[in-house]
């Protein structure tokens, strides 16, 4: 509803802009709620709980989508080339949407969309065995294709495999973007600033960044004091023969 708004109050605007119109019928009517969905944060044993009871099939993508943070659709459209498990890093340069029993590939939707994102050895490690056993053939090969091959189509996938996935780890509900928040929640746990964690997500700006995932950093401003504190204490004076007084111009 609220896309609906914007999308009918830009083209009245432009109608008015255009002399079509006198005046936008929608100016100093409110735009509706945006009813924010709630964000649910599994903790590491529930990751390894979910990944456990999943269909092996899928077990790697539980954990791409935890720990390196990827949206669905870039999930969807991840292919081989793009796993680079040398040197431990996922290039995300697609994303697929899915809808009237069709899918269409496009770039991430922002330029910070587009980007490298470091993947932990455990990771690596699930992704190996899955390219031998589940990926698509071929050097531009699917790494999540479905059973059948192509695309996989998410209702299909919610149904079969996620909501009873989901109900055996004793996580449900959770949706697969939650493993997205997860990514987030257990990255800032980790010591992640805002910077890396908008690096990590794709985020345009380290604001939005912040608006989402700002609450659960409470306490990082005492933590960085702490450790100025323990720094400074653990330093001692230099010599005082090695230090030049201010002021001092004959050395």
């Amino acid at each position: 509803m609220s896309q609906a708004y914007r999308t009918l109050n830009r083209v009245l605007s432009a109608a008015v802009d255009d002399e079509l119109i006198g005046r936008n019928p929608l100016r100093g009517v409110r735009p509706p709620q945006v009813k924010t969905k709630t964000m649910k944060f599994l903790s590491h044993d529930e990751v390894a709980a979910l990944a456990a009871v999943i269909d092996e099939r899928y077990r790697a993508l539980v954990l791409v989508a935890s720990y390196c943070g990827l949206r669905a659709g870039e999930l969807m459209a991840l292919r081989r080339p793009n796993v680079d498990l040398l040197h431990r890093s996922i290039a995300v340069v697609e994303q697929v949407h899915a809808g009237g029993g069709h899918h269409h590939v496009s770039p991430p939707k922002s330029a910070a969309g587009r980007r490298s994102v470091a993947v932990p050895s455990i990771v690596v490690e699930s992704l190996e065995i899955h390219l031998g056993e589940f990926a698509e053939a071929g050097s531009a090969g699917l790494v999540f294709p479905a059973p059948s091959g192509g695309f996989m189509r998410p209702e299909n996938f919610r149904r079969r495999v996620w909501t009873p996935a989901t109900l055996a780890a004793g996580v449900a509900p959770l949706r697969l973007h939650d493993l997205r928040h997860t990514c987030a929640s257990l990255a800032i746990a980790a010591g992640a600033d805002v910077k890396v964690l908008q690096r990590m997500l794709g985020h345009a700006s380290a604001a939005l960044t912040l608006d989402r995932y700002g609450h659960l950093m409470p306490g990082q401003a005492e933590l960085i004091a702490d450790r100025l504190d323990a720094m400074a204490r653990a330093s001692a004076p230099a010599p005082l023969a090695d230090v030049v007084a201010l002021g001092d111009t004959n050395r």
